[in-house]
């Protein structure tokens, strides 16, 4: 699937902050097969459970991110080249986010997403480190990942 050409449904909208980047990730699902319903960034963990049975779930911590950063890039260098990984970072309280992740090469990530105020996704190449943060280097505390 060319996760970078899925066309975005906003008939679904769940209404918040983060529905752009959700509204992404359910049209590349829904393009994978799945029939997912529309869902909140930081509800993305539900959605995996019900329907990517099967599918791996990783999670990181961002508290000791010199740690955090070796583990994740160590764990995303495992996989095979061109491996996409659904992303969500989930916040207490706050809009989280979800995007999909892709290990290009070796130490080489490409991020796909949408976001708050964008019509269209984009993608865009991105060191280990800005998986760890946020937009505007705001440091989240976790990230969870689900591959095949």
């Amino acid at each position: 699937v060319n996760a970078a050409n899925a066309e975005i449904d906003h008939s679904n909208s769940t209404g918040n902050r983060d529905t752009q980047c959700s509204n992404y990730v359910a049209a590349v699902l829904r393009r994978l097969g799945y029939k997912v319903p529309a869902f909140r960034a930081n509800d993305f963990d539900q959605i995996a459970e019900t329907y990517l049975k099967g599918w791996q779930k990783t999670e990181f911590s961002t508290e000791e991110l010199s740690e955090g950063r070796a583990e994740l890039r160590k764990f995303l260098n495992s996989a095979p080249d061109h491996t996409a990984f659904f992303a969500q970072w989930p916040r207490t309280g706050e809009s989280g986010h979800v995007a999909i992740v892709e290990k290009v090469a070796e130490d080489t990530y490409k991020i796909y997403q949408a976001q708050a105020g964008a019509n269209t996704p984009y993608s865009k190449n991105v060191p280990v480190e800005s998986l760890l943060y946020g937009r505007m280097g705001v440091q989240r505390s976790r990230l969870r990942l689900w591959t095949e």
